[in-house]
């Protein structure tokens, strides 16, 4: 709201604001034409750098919206500790060999961070767990708004460029039983 009033300030008229969340849905329901018909419930999750805008969409009409201070910062902060690099090295680092291992998916599991890959995917537990307690958080007060308790989700579609975190998709999906 705040960019809202600079712009008026500066003469210019704006009719409205345009959450990045419906954004998202737009280009959701523009790629899927027709089928976004499907009598499925979606939960939307663009994951920014600083951000995560989820949406919660059921047959083209958007239910649930909401703005989230949880990005992919998260994961590159999460190498930097572990590693002790500059956060721009942790980044490239991220992308270039970021993945949770599936055998770090079990809670219990005994980790060898005397491997290299196996140390990444340890430091990225912690924010990939707060990530799926965020969703599952989320999808509580979606179904306490709109009173529809036993609403459940059918389909996660992510986007985003740390969407593309090796494991990221096969955690996500075994933490929301989705």
């Amino acid at each position: 709201f705040r960019r809202l009033g600079l712009l008026k300030r500066a003469g210019f008229s704006c009719g409205g604001l345009t959450l990045n969340a419906m954004g998202l849905f737009a280009a959701y329901a523009h790629a899927l034409d027709e089928a976004v018909f499907s009598d499925q419930t979606t939960l939307l999750v663009d994951i920014g750098a600083r951000h995560m805008e989820v949406v919660v969409q059921r047959n083209g009409k958007v239910l649930f919206v909401r703005n989230l201070t949880l990005g992919g910062q998260r994961f590159s902060e999460a190498l930097q500790e572990e590693f002790k690099l500059p956060i721009r090295e942790a980044e490239d680092l991220k992308l270039a060999q970021g993945a949770i291992l599936p055998r770090h998916f079990d809670v219990a599991a005994e980790i060898d961070t005397d491997v290299p890959e196996a140390r990444i995917s340890a430091a990225l537990l912690e924010p990939v767990e707060s990530l799926v307690d965020t969703l599952q958080a989320t999808m509580n007060y979606c179904k306490a708004q709109t009173r529809l308790t036993d609403l459940k989700i059918d389909r996660v579609v992510l986007s985003g460029l740390a969407s593309r975190l090796r494991g990221l998709r096969e955690i996500l999906s075994q933490r929301l039983r989705v």
